[in-house]
């Protein structure tokens, strides 16, 4: 994983985290704008991870807080980058 990439976080605390990578070394992660992905009767949807702060955050997660991360779904990092910039982006044909 390199930096920009939009990744997901699965905390010991069970939250998934998804956000743009800006930094990763031995003691933390660091990723900005990041939503949780939550459960609702339509489905899949995101929620701002802290709703007193604002959505451009960058937070530092310590690595002993995180079970593990890896690269977002395609489908799920579009609609990240669309509810996150309010870019659509364009599907194959």
């Amino acid at each position: 994983m390199k930096q920009n990439d939009i990744v997901t976080l699965k905390l010991v605390s069970g939250e998934e985290i998804i956000g743009r990578l800006e930094e990763k070394n031995a003691d933390l992660v660091k990723i900005s704008k990041p939503v949780q992905i939550v459960a609702s009767q339509k489905g899949m949807g995101f929620a701002p991870l802290c709703i007193s702060i604002d959505d451009a955050s960058t937070f530092s997660f310590l690595q002993i807080h995180i079970l593990f991360m890896a690269l977002t779904r395609k489908e799920l990092e579009d609609a990240y980058i669309k509810a996150t910039t309010g870019i659509q982006l364009a599907t194959a044909l």
